[in-house]
């Protein structure tokens, strides 16, 4: 943030930027409405030293490849790219049962194509509660995107996301570590990764509602 206004000062505004992470608010306006032509999710990034690790640790999730390099007690991280492309959701002939450790009645409402609408738990978030997508078919998974749409106070506090594949075994997309790098980096959780044949993904929740 104060590093932002301090090369635009510094470079005559030949160098301007966009918001990142906190605080989010924007102080002028135009040097936000001039990213929008970017792909933002591509823009370096200049990092203080508590950024560094989950910053990266989230670009790898998500599928990006990027190059790093420090300079005057900062790393930069530039070159961001996609490492995975064309990526689509799953046709709904491959959704299966769906199943909730909370309100299974309503687990419809996360697959009515409406983000204004929601599943929701009914109760504060505590360790256990699971929420499970079985596949009609096995299909293959490039990627994950959880969208909160217009709640994003329900985010899960801890989350975790496995995948039971065509031979049975279960592979974990994101862990604690993760789930706390996403969050700190990303507005939703957003992964991309090489092909899985999968049978079923489960969303479990590790953290608690206090």
């Amino acid at each position: 943030y104060w590093i932002g206004y301090r090369l635009a000062f510094e470079t005559a505004e030949r160098v301007t930027f966009g918001l990142f992470i906190e605080p989010s608010e924007a102080r002028i306006d135009a040097y936000v409405a001039a990213t929008l032509s970017f792909d933002r999710d591509t823009l370096p990034l200049i990092l203080v030293r508590s950024q560094v690790e989950p910053v990266k640790r989230a670009l790898r999730l998500q599928g990006f490849s990027f190059t790093s390099v420090k300079r005057s007690g900062y790393t930069i991280i530039y070159r961001i790219e996609r490492r995975f492309k064309d990526l689509a959701p799953v046709a709904p002939e491959f959704i299966g049962a769906v199943s909730a450790t909370s309100r299974p009645a309503d687990v419809g409402l996360a697959f009515d194509g409406d983000l204004r609408t929601r599943w929701g738990s009914g109760e504060p978030q505590k360790p256990g509660m699971e929420f499970t997508v079985q596949c009609a078919a096995p299909v293959t998974l490039r990627g994950f995107r959880y969208d909160l749409g217009a709640f994003e106070s329900d985010a899960p506090r801890v989350i975790e996301v496995t995948v039971r594949l065509k031979d049975g075994a279960v592979h974990r997309l994101i862990d604690r570590e993760d789930a706390a790098a996403l969050r700190f980096y990303a507005e939703s959780i957003q992964l991309a990764f090489p092909p899985l044949e999968a049978t079923a993904v489960s969303l479990r929740q590790l953290g608690l509602d206090m």
